[in-house]
């Protein structure tokens, strides 16, 4: 059946009608079933069908774009079958279960955030979550890829666990069965700059910036230098604090032992403010000049310290005349404990043996009486001395210089002998 305003049926009843609303009212039989048509028809509107098969022969088309709506929010068709492509300017759905196909230009959760994501590029069911799961079981290319081209300052990434339901799970787990694979990776357009491995190895290309301004620097030949920031110190352990003036970045305190296994040096002053006691059978050695202070304030100090020369004795010398040493192995205000000495180049002839001893303050083969000039011979005051030695005459008021005397003059070549001197150097008040 066909309705139309403009047709002779209406022009019979008294010409044409013109109306802004009609409520038309049909029911037809299609098929067996009864459809109700109930709205505002427009005069232009045309309604095709074949009432025999209860199927549309023909369009249904209105008379006016976006005029029209097909039911109300009051009178709803039940399911809608669609054969070929729906276009839909704006689509508001309860539910929507959606089997493939694509979606351009949209916001998904922006009125009301979603329940659940599942994506799954290769059509194989995405893993159990709660909220969103993602997988790709294809050889390659990225998974998840994120990009931003905007010149403020984008947060990429949000990760926050909040509220009080959390039971003590990680907010972020990254896991992998791939032993080529690392857990993370960050980088600076194509350089990287942080590695996170399998292996629990953390990578760092640049220097490692601190929370609080101090960082963390390595070197191209892998030293590793801790930076705190401005008077900062490093600090090894929170039993205590410190008790001296550390107030440099330079600066290292240890609350609880220090342990050494192999040599540690020390190029500055030290101080032990509490005894230092050395494992049974161990030795404590020093390298340096002075190496043994013992202050008595106002700057008085007895010194242990130790000097040492290497005397060359040249041809022609060694008797006549007796080679003196350069420096005064016997310094003033000392009290001499020990002197040793070994040849370490024998002369080509002349010479067999040679003595030690101080040049104006005792005997000439005091220290070391007449040893043999072969090279690696050695002696000491202890058993090689003339005999003459007391604790009276080892006292140093004046510094002196040693004589080196052979029983001939060395002939051929030069010959080298080295001294060493141990002693205590007392050092009077200064106020």
């Amino acid at each position: 059946m066909k309705h139309n305003e403009d047709q002779s049926a209406w022009e019979h009843y008294g010409g044409r009608l013109w109306a802004r609303t009609l409520l038309l009212v049909a029911m037809i039989c299609l098929g067996g079933q009864l459809v109700g048509l109930q709205g505002d028809v427009s005069r232009r509107g045309d309604v095709f069908g074949d009432a025999s098969t209860g199927t549309a022969s023909a369009l249904y088309i209105p008379d006016a774009d976006n005029s029209y709506d097909l039911g109300s929010s009051s009178f709803e068709f039940k399911d809608l079958y669609v054969d070929g492509t729906g276009n839909i300017d704006s689509l508001v759905a309860g539910t929507a279960d959606i089997d493939g196909g694509t979606v351009d230009g949209a916001s998904i959760g922006a009125s009301t955030p979603l329940t659940y994501l599942g994506i799954s590029p290769t059509g194989a069911s995405p893993p159990t979550a709660t909220s969103l799961a993602i997988q790709d079981n294809s050889a390659s290319g990225d998974i998840v890829s994120i990009k931003s081209t905007s010149v403020g300052n984008p947060v990429l990434f949000t990760v926050e666990q909040d509220g009080t339901n959390a039971t003590g799970g990680p907010a972020v787990k990254i896991i992998t069965d791939d032993s080529n694979c690392d857990f993370l990776e960050m980088f600076a357009g194509a350089s990287r700059i942080f590695r996170f491995n399998r292996s629990g190895t953390l990578d760092v290309e640049a220097d490692l910036q601190l929370n609080s301004g101090g960082s963390v620097k390595t070197s191209n030949n892998g030293n590793i230098t801790l930076l705190p920031n401005g008077s900062g110190i490093v600090v090894i352990g929170d039993a205590g604090a410190t008790s001296s003036t550390l107030n440099t970045n330079d600066d290292l305190f240890v609350s609880g032992r220090l342990e050494v296994d192999g040599a540690a040096y020390f190029d500055g002053a030290t101080t032990f403010s509490a005894p230092m006691t050395l494992a049974s059978g161990n030795s404590f050695t020093f390298n340096s000049t002075a190496y043994l202070i013992k202050t008595g304030g106002s700057g008085s100090q007895l010194a242990y310290t130790i000097i040492a020369e290497e005397v060359t004795i040249p041809v022609s010398s060694g008797n006549t005349p007796v080679v003196v040493s350069s420096s005064n192995l016997a310094p003033a205000n000392s009290i001499i404990k020990a002197v040793a000495c070994r040849v370490t180049q024998a002369p080509g002839g002349g010479a067999t043996v040679v003595s030690v001893g101080r040049t104006n303050g005792g005997n000439t083969d005091e220290f070391i009486d007449e040893i043999a000039v072969a090279i690696g011979t050695t002696g000491h005051n202890v058993a090689n001395s003339d005999g003459t030695l007391t604790y009276t005459n080892m006292l140093q008021a004046a510094a002196d210089t040693f004589d080196i005397t052979t029983d001939a003059d060395v002939t051929g070549s030069d010959m080298k002998i080295r001294i060493v001197v141990w002693y205590e150097q007392v050092t009077s008040p200064t106020s």
